[in-house]
């Protein structure tokens, strides 16, 4: 059967196209508006409702950020606010005048104690100069004066630096004021050899310069001496000898003074078998006590022959002491 044919409701017969009724039992039939537009109705329809939807969704849409926009803000709708950098500068707080004078020490004295001539009271003569420089202190030295001098006070009232000798390279020396600011004690160390100690007094007050006091040195003396492999407590030798052997770690060699009424240098300058000089560091004393030095073995061994000890008091020689490597 065409899939167009209709069939009357009533009696089942086949209905001829366009047919006003049945030619079976002579129904009348009659066409619905519906039956007659229904394919078009079917196929605009899910366009209509896709453009309703539209119109809907886009009214909902334009309302709801109208709405956003127009009411006010709480804080944590706000954007986060950018910190801008800080243009202001930290207060400056102005430096104080340096009114100080020249550094001074724990032990009272000051750089410009050191400044003046000082004459060397060894045998090789001699002056040390030194002047501040500021903050610190230079100057020359020797008997023609042709080392130059680089020193800085310490806080523990040392004078410390170098003294280069004309065409040589520098030393490290260190420089102490006795109690009297009378004399320096000058310590060089250099980097290939023993350190060796020069005793300068200030001009016109050295024990041996016109004018200078000699009250400590007229009376002041060594009235004992001797070597020995030790030192008691005491500064007394033990083990006493003159006659030392090649693998002897280091001689020492005790003095006794007598008649020291105030401050007084003792230095000891050894003569080695070589001709060479080794001086020990100076001590100081104020009154009459045993003093003791050492002369570590050298570093190439000790060499056989006769050696000297020579004992000074304020830069004086006292006394000597002779022994022997065998």
């Amino acid at each position: 059967m065409d899939g167009s044919l209709r069939q009357c409701p009533k009696c089942g017969s086949v209905l001829e196209e366009g047919a006003q009724s049945c030619g079976g039992c002579g129904r009348p039939m009659r066409r619905s508006k519906a039956a007659g537009s229904g394919g078009g109705a079917r196929k605009w329809m899910p366009i209509a409702i896709a453009a309703v939807s539209g119109l809907v969704f886009g009214a909902v849409l334009y309302f709801g950020i109208d709405y956003l926009n127009s009411r006010p803000q709480t804080p944590t709708d706000q954007p986060a606010a950018t910190t801008a950098p800080s243009t202001a500068k930290a207060p400056v707080t102005a430096a104080k005048p340096n009114t100080a004078a020249a550094p001074s020490t724990q032990s009272g004295i000051k750089l410009e104690d050191f400044a003046g001539t000082w004459v060397v009271s060894d045998e090789e003569g001699g002056e040390v100069v030194l002047r501040l420089n500021g903050t610190k202190v230079s100057g020359v030295a020797g008997p023609e004066k042709d080392s130059r001098i680089d020193l800085s006070l310490e806080d523990n009232g040392l004078l410390k630096g170098t003294i280069t000798p004309a065409g040589e390279k520098p030393v490290p020396l260190t420089v102490e004021l006795s109690s009297d600011k009378k004399k320096i004690i000058l310590t060089a160390a250099p980097p290939e050899s023993e350190y060796f100690v020069t005793v300068a007094w200030k001009q016109g007050q050295g024990p041996n310069q016109p004018g200078g006091d000699k009250t400590s040195d007229a009376a002041a003396r060594v009235t004992a001496v001797a070597t020995g492999l030790g030192l008691d407590p005491q500064k007394k030798i033990k083990s006493p000898t003159s006659v030392f052997s090649p693998d002897t770690q280091a001689v020492f060699l005790s003095a006794e003074t007598s008649g020291v009424i105030g401050d007084t240098s003792v230095d000891v300058k050894w003569t080695l078998s070589t001709g060479e000089t080794v001086s020990s560091p100076t001590q100081s004393i104020k009154e009459n006590a045993m003093v003791g030095f050492s002369l570590a073995r050298p570093a190439k061994g000790w060499t056989k022959g006769d050696y000297r000890a020579v004992v000074y008091l304020n830069g004086k020689e006292s006394v000597r002491a002779d022994f022997s490597v065998k």
